[in-house]
């Protein structure tokens, strides 16, 4: 996989495309951008970082997590920022949420709304799939089609739907 040809092209199907067809963060004055926790941060997907190399972000670090995943337990990379961002270099988590990637028992993969951001998404909260600006979560839908097809993202997927079955059963 060339990872930065192919994060450069999903970065760019999301460029123009957004949850609603306008600004979902006048909704809630950017909750997802605002955190007290400065530890806080969104999960590179796997060779995603390589975006990151040569660009100057200082509202960005990139930090090693504690969320591991395949056979060979490979670390997780997590984008912190400072809540204001340059957002063409903006990660894909951030790109697509609140919906997220994940995995059924049965292999096939869906895209959802991540149950972790209903605590600060009002979208998240009271939207249903169908809410959603189509042509965005056709795009979503479309990029991780191609994303998944890697192994270590789709491991990566595996493991992050674990967590959101586990995180999924409080909501």
């Amino acid at each position: 996989m060339n990872a930065k040809r192919i994060y450069k092209e999903a970065y760019r199907l999301l460029e123009q495309v957004t949850p609603l067809r306008v600004d979902c963060g006048q909704l809630c004055s950017g909750a997802c951008c605002i955190s007290e926790d400065n530890e806080a941060g969104m999960y590179l997907y796997p060779g995603e970082e390589c975006m990151y190399k040569n660009e100057n972000t200082p509202w960005l670090r990139i930090e090693p997590s504690a969320f591991l995943y395949g056979d060979a337990d490979k670390v997780t990379q997590i984008a912190i920022c400072d809540g204001t961002c340059n957002r063409a270099l903006r990660p894909l988590s951030c790109r697509i949420f609140p919906l997220i990637p994940y995995l059924k028992e049965d292999g096939k993969p869906e895209i959802i709304i991540d149950p972790r951001a209903k605590s600060m998404c009002p979208l998240a909260q009271t939207f249903r799939m169908a809410d959603f600006e189509p042509e965005f979560v056709r795009r979503v839908k479309m990029i991780f089609a191609i994303l998944l097809k890697n192994k270590d993202v789709r491991d990566f997927v595996i493991e992050q739907s674990y967590v959101l079955d586990e995180i999924g059963k409080f909501f």
